[in-house]
Order: structure tokens, then sequence, then C-alpha cells
């Protein structure tokens, strides 16, 4: 639709829709943003923002890298890697590996339920933490919660015992990677429980 007024430049208007059911409403802002980084082959992720680099700390980034691979995090990484530009400038997946909290909903709320249903935080809430800050952070704190309230049961062979945890622990990593990886970080208030 075009629409043009006396002595104004011609402003093209552009709506997008969702279905639901049987009818097409509005598409809300978050679903819009989406559809414009899909058609511009961009992700989230990969926006620079206007956060330098130099202004922020990656300690944890960098001593977990080197842990997993023996290799140390080099400057050139940063850009090789998307999480900054050739500027200095972070993308939002570089703000998110920031030890600083610079992403407010990066963050993860934890509850161990009495039972299978989640009921009233007062009555059937056992343990409950909210973490917040970096992805690495978050990944390794939200771990700790799972397995320290979790069962873990044994069986006892002749010279040792092999411990039977509720959950492996790489099956916990694989959950809270995914949730934390593919959340959509555009919905502010958005959050991983």
């Amino acid at each position: 639709m075009i629409r043009r007024r006396r002595g104004e430049k011609i402003h093209r208007l552009r709506e997008a829709y969702v279905r639901v059911e049987n009818e097409s409403i509005a598409a809300p802002d978050h679903v819009v943003n989406e559809l414009i980084l899909k058609g511009t082959n961009r992700s989230f992720g990969a926006l620079v923002t206007d956060a330098k680099k130099a202004d922020y700390s990656f300690t944890l980034l960098e001593a977990t890298y080197l842990e997993r691979t023996g290799l140390r995090f080099e400057p050139a990484d940063y850009v090789s890697f998307g999480l900054a530009d050739k500027d200095g400038f972070l993308t939002n997946t570089g703000k998110l590996l920031a030890v600083q909290h610079i992403v407010y909903n990066s963050r993860v709320f934890c509850t161990r339920w009495n039972g299978l249903e989640k009921g009233s935080i007062f009555d059937d809430a056992l343990n409950d933490k909210e973490f917040e800050g970096n992805l690495i952070y978050l990944l390794q704190n939200g771990s700790d919660f799972v397995r320290n309230n979790s069962k873990v049961r044994f069986v006892k062979e002749a010279r040792y015992r092999v411990d039977k945890p509720d959950y492996s622990d790489r099956a916990v990593t694989e959950a809270l990677v995914n949730a934390l990886i593919h959340r959509d970080y555009i919905v502010l208030g958005s959050e991983i429980q």
C-alpha cells in the first residue's frame, strides 16, 4: 500500500500477519523482527552492537576454551568465531559470552518441584534458584543445580560401585545447551525455566 500526502515522500506501509487457527492476525514485533532477519540472511546473534570488546572481560570464555581444547583464545578468534567485528564491536553473541551481565534476559530459573506437577512456589517447590550472567556461567550453574537436586543410586560390584544418577551429565548438558542456544533472545522477558 502506498500513501502520499502533498509535499511528502512516498512511504510503503508493510504489515505482516500470522495465522492463528482460522484467522490472520497482525504479527507481533518480535515475529516481524525475526522475519526481517531471515529475509536478510542474518541472525540475532550475528548482529553487531554498539558495545566495544575492549570494555568487557572474557576470562571465563578464554579459560573454558583453554581447558576444553588446550589452545589459547587469540584476539583474532573473536572475529573468526563471530563474537566481534574487525572494528572491535561485539555481536549479540559476543555480549552473551562477556563476563559482565550485559544482556538482561540472559537468565535461567531453576526449580525442583515436589512431585511431577508444578504447583505453588510456596508449597511444592523444594528448591529454587535464579542465575543471570554469560552463557558459560548459566550452563555451569544450571548443571550444578540439576546435579545437586537429583538422586544418585548405585550398584555394588566386587571391587567398586557404579553410580546411576537420575539424569546423565551428558543429557543435562545437552538440554541446557539447547535451551540457551535456541531460545529467542529477541523477545524481552523470555526466560528459561
